[in-house]
């Protein structure tokens, strides 16, 4: 009795291996799974940021422009440190852009008087709806901006610098195979 029983265990490992490779066997599944479909996007929801410091207010008029998903161009006069507006796209390609520009107040400030300036315009796309109804977001924080330090017999050439850097930053927002769905790529002008 005492041998079967040794035969017996040291044959085991092989018994439950070959159970194992049997159950494991077919490459065939018995529920075939449904290959994933990528979704339908419908539209994508951007947020336009315009961010500037209280002294560029005080120096500048400031002006925000950017292109509908129309491509109609629109305009706003920047009045407070952060403004933001969205825009719903639902046409692919997409062509975006924004831009600001800053025009000197008169007087012009005095020679030694001291500044923050600042200002910045971006976007991001913060929603994807689907045709199926569902949504992916996408969070981002905006842009704060401190200033640096400028004198104010340079503030004029300060500004013409940053009319130069936010003239139009454009962007091409369309279909792709990233989780989103969407992929968007500045263009340089």
């Amino acid at each position: 009795m005492m041998i079967t029983l040794k035969k017996a265990i040291k044959f085991m490992p092989v018994a439950v291996l070959s159970l194992c490779l049997a159950a494991c066997g077919s490459d065939e599944p018995n529920n075939p799974e449904q290959p994933e479909t990528h979704k339908t996007v419908k539209s994508v929801k951007v947020m336009y940021i315009y961010d500037v410091s209280e002294d560029m207010l005080r120096v500048a008029d400031i002006e925000a422009k950017w292109t509908n998903p129309d491509g109609t161009k629109d305009s706003a006069k920047i009045t407070k440190t952060k403004s933001q507006l969205v825009s719903t796209y639902a046409t692919f390609p997409a062509k975006a852009s924004i831009s600001m520009k800053m025009t000197p107040k008169t007087p012009a400030p005095a020679d030694n008087e001291e500044f923050k300036l600042a200002a910045g315009c971006s976007w991001y796309a913060y929603e994807v709806t689907y045709s199926d109804g569902t949504k992916y977001t996408e969070t981002s924080s905006t842009p704060s901006t401190s200033g640096l330090p400028t004198l104010g017999k340079d503030v004029t050439k300060y500004i013409e610098r940053l009319n130069t850097r936010l003239s139009d930053i454009s962007y091409s927002i369309s279909i792709s195979d990233t989780d989103s769905g969407i992929s968007i790529t500045q263009i340089n002008n």
